[in-house]
């Protein structure tokens, strides 16, 4: 290998360490993901099951997309938006500080995500 070949080598092949520890994040987000899917359908199924205020907002909020959104759509609809919710709205906090996301968002989703959340995990994530 010629010094231009490895110089070269070198320039195409550099990545910042801020790109280097990105791609590592979404590699481990992506190995994970399976698992938190997972644990957030359980914790919505228990809810279902068990919470009476949880499933009254999640009917509020069926109701509320179906007028808005769709007609057609259904409780497993909701559902997977009510995952969507839970695993994008810290990101979003974090990427767009002080914008109005949580303001905007359905105020029957975040009222269903709230009541899917134990107390203890609440207080965690403020």
């Amino acid at each position: 290998m010629t010094r231009l070949e490895r110089l070269l080598g070198l320039f195409f092949g550099y990545q910042r360490p801020e790109i280097a520890a990105f791609d590592r994040a979404v590699a481990q987000f992506k190995a994970d993901l399976p698992a938190v899917l997972t644990a957030l359908r359980e914790m919505i199924e228990k809810a279902e099951r068990q919470n009476a205020a949880f499933r009254e907002a999640a009917g509020a909020f069926l109701k509320h997309a179906q007028g808005a959104i769709n007609p057609g759509l259904t409780e497993a609809d909701v559902r997977e938006m009510l995952i969507q919710h839970v695993l994008t709205e810290g990101l979003f906090a974090a990427v767009f500080p002080g914008t109005p996301f949580r303001t905007t968002t359905s105020h029957a989703s975040s009222t269903a995500s709230s009541r899917l959340s134990s107390p203890a995990r609440r207080s965690s994530r403020r």
